[in-house]
């Protein structure tokens, strides 16, 4: 099986541990807890939003080009490897720390709004692909940094009023 579509049900464990081939899995609103997905390194596309999922390790996962993770309970996020990565929504988490530097594949939005922000850095050589950043809801977000802060200042307008962009925060 390649795809896994289990979404909006009342699902409180899923074992997708020894489907190996699966590319895509939809497995939002539910009331998810856990997920385990590192056997699953073909794994393409990641909708797990709308569950109660306090971590989740996509360490293993660097075929990853979709990744839904908004309305769950997670407070880090390592997207290190990720370099498939093209769509990114992690909006309503506790997430403190995000880098994006290593993703140059992000293309269209990438959703991070409504979390604990106090560090985002988007500097991955490809600012111009990713048509929308929405990052308002991180009181604490002061600075992100960006390839070019004068292009993101003018095109990147969903952020807090309190925040800037800079070429480096640091």
């Amino acid at each position: 099986m390649t795809n896994l579509i289990c979404y909006d049900n009342q699902l409180a464990s899923l074992d997708v541990s020894q489907n190996i081939p699966l590319t895509t899995l939809n497995c939002q609103h539910n009331p998810l807890g856990t997920l385990d997905i590192s056997n699953n390194t073909s794994l393409v596309n990641l909708y797990c939003n709308h569950n109660q999922l306090s971590t989740l390790d996509i360490a293993s996962n660097t075929n990853l080009a979709l990744l839904y993770l908004n309305n769950n309970q997670i407070s880090s996020l390592n997207l290190v490897g990720l370099s498939s990565l093209t769509s990114l929504r992690f909006n309503d988490n506790l997430i403190t720390n995000i880098d994006l530097s290593q993703n140059s594949n992000l293309i269209g939005e990438v959703w991070c709004q409504n979390n604990q922000l106090s560090s985002l850095d988007v500097r991955n050589g490809n600012n111009t692909n990713i048509t929308n950043l929405f990052t308002t809801g991180n009181s604490d977000l002061n600075c992100i940094s960006v390839d070019d802060a004068t292009w993101a200042t003018s095109n990147w307008t969903s952020i807090d009023s309190h925040t800037i962009f800079l070429d480096d925060c640091a």
